[in-house]
């Protein structure tokens, strides 16, 4: 959200809530932090507001150094969110307008940062709440342990060290708070070797995870490289097209093996 100074801060976040609240249906703007407090239905309660209120409805708002507004808010809405991002939707023509934009995550947090990519593994085309699944599975981690999601979007990576140019590409990401970046990476390192992992995790096992976060194991050169090589597969992908055939994620017949593990092998 793009802002001249903090002065303006207030205006926006209420034009956001206004546009908002025309848009989806059964739209309200819950506090970020607590479980308590009253959910925000009309932009009076915002306009009449205190600071306190704005502190506790919007989280660790700040401007950034481009001069964009970045910051966490927590509402809910009978929309889907396929239709709030649809590009034919309305609610997505006013964000795009006015340079708005939203990223969905599914735990509270300060902020997000992306630990690294899935190589090979194409953007458009992986169902990211199943694939979150499966990896906690091969990651053994419990629900609430350093909580992560999987997200389809561009990012950039350094190309030489000490060097401010960047090479930006579409992958699915791993994403999760700040704090957990550095562990969850380590957990991730752990993944089994792909030809192995894909013959019990064969819906996210063929991929190799791939760190964006600079470590004494992965350089600058290193993540760069291996970037460009996801760009190859990705480019060198062929659409296959399937008629008559069930569920690939049915589960075989007294196999318990899912008719997916099957057409990948």
């Amino acid at each position: 959200m793009p802002v001249c100074d903090e002065v303006n801060v207030a205006n926006l976040v209420m034009g956001w809530f206004t546009a908002t609240q025309k848009f989806l249906l059964d739209f309200s703007l819950l506090p970020y932090d607590s479980e308590k407090g009253q959910p925000l239905t009309s932009v009076s309660q915002l306009t009449a507001a205190d600071e306190m209120v704005f502190q506790q409805y919007y989280h660790n708002h700040r401007v950034l150094q481009h001069g964009n507004l970045t910051g966490m808010i927590l509402f809910q809405t009978s929309s889907s969110w396929k239709s709030i991002k649809g590009f034919k939707s309305p609610y997505f023509s006013w964000l795009k307008s006015h340079r708005d934009f939203l990223n969905y995550t599914k735990f509270k947090t300060d902020t997000l940062e992306v630990c690294g990519f899935l190589l090979g593994a194409h953007p458009g085309h992986l169902r990211r709440d199943e694939a979150e699944v499966e990896l906690r599975g091969s990651l053994g981690l419990d629900l609430e342990e350093f909580p992560f999601q999987l997200s389809s979007r561009t990012i950039p990576v350094r190309i030489k060290e000490g060097e401010s140019g960047r090479f930006s590409f579409q992958a699915v990401v791993v994403e999760t708070a700040a704090q957990h970046a550095s562990h969850l990476c380590e957990k991730f390192y752990l993944l089994e070797d792909p030809k192995r992992a894909a013959v019990k995790y064969p819906y996210t096992g063929m991929y190799q995870f791939v760190p964006v976060l600079k470590s004494k194991e992965w350089s600058i050169s290193k993540i760069y490289q291996f970037s460009r090589l996801h760009v190859a597969i990705i480019e060198d992908s062929k659409t296959i097209y399937i008629q008559n055939l069930p569920d690939l994620n049915n589960l075989v017949a007294d196999q318990n093996i899912s008719m997916f593990h099957w057409f990948m092998a």
